[in-house]
């Protein structure tokens, strides 16, 4: 999914390379969409972003559009604060119907990280429910994705701490897809008021989260077994190679020479 100008435009290409259909989704009210993520499930493409409502105010925007033609199925009621910038970033489906946003909610001087879960009625969607983060400095919170894995969420976003002169920290959480409650959150800091945000976040099937990242402007990976993290690097300044930017401790095994 991708913009143009002040549309959101949603194309299907085959495996050629072809258009096979495009869908645009068109501004009003002297305000743009965006879309930002997007997700395949039974035939059906989901696509969250920001809906344009005035110049001053942006909502949480969901559609569901037929996979083979482009049709749009349905188009969830908007989700936002009066008059702020609220946006959609990423959307994961499990196997019951439902559909998970993560975005933000933005007042004033702050935002708060978003997750909403929606249930897809076949003619219609609707939010069944949402969640916030605001952590204790009421500063910036934000979720730019949302993965469905045995069973449970995973978000993926960060955290601002400026009252502890720390910046951005990136922010990964798993999530009860039931309650949208917390099992678990992990937040890191690579100091001196650097910016740490992550993306995206996937999961393998012995529970190891990777999330990619940036930190102060640079790409990097996160691989961690919950609860603990593992390892992070970042690219090298040679091809080919990696730098290591943080690790936790690890026991070694006796003898070894490492």
């Amino acid at each position: 999914a991708v913009i143009t100008k002040m549309n959101a435009l949603l194309r299907k290409y085959d495996a050629a390379g072809a258009v096979v259909w495009t869908s645009i989704f068109p501004w009003t009210a002297d305000s743009g969409n965006k879309a930002e993520g997007i997700a395949l499930s039974g035939g059906a493409v989901y696509v969250t972003g920001k809906k344009g409502v005035s110049p001053a105010d942006d909502d949480i925007f969901l559609h569901k559009y037929n996979q083979a033609d482009g049709s749009l199925l349905w188009a969830a009621p908007d989700c936002g604060i009066l008059n702020e910038g609220d946006s959609g970033y990423g959307i994961a489906v499990d196997t019951n119907s439902y559909i998970y946003v993560a975005g933000r909610l933005k007042a004033l001087t702050f935002c708060d990280a978003w997750l909403g879960r929606y249930q897809d009625n076949d003619a219609s969607g609707a939010l069944d429910f949402a969640s916030t983060h605001n952590n204790v400095s009421n500063g910036g919170d934000m979720n730019f994705a949302v993965t469905y894995a045995g069973g449970y969420l995973y978000t993926a976003g960060y955290e601002a701490r400026a009252d502890i002169s720390q910046g951005d920290n990136i922010c990964v959480t798993k999530v009860d897809p039931v309650t949208l409650s917390a099992e678990w959150s992990k937040t890191f800091d690579a100091g001196s008021s650097n910016s740490e945000r992550a993306h995206s976040a996937i999961v393998d099937n012995t529970g190891n989260v990777y999330a990619g990242i940036t930190s102060n402007g640079f790409p990097g990976l996160y691989q961690f077994t919950p609860p603990y993290f593992g390892l992070r690097a970042r690219p090298g300044t040679t091809p080919a190679s990696a730098e290591v930017y943080w690790t936790m401790s690890t026991e070694l095994p006796i003898g070894s020479n490492y």
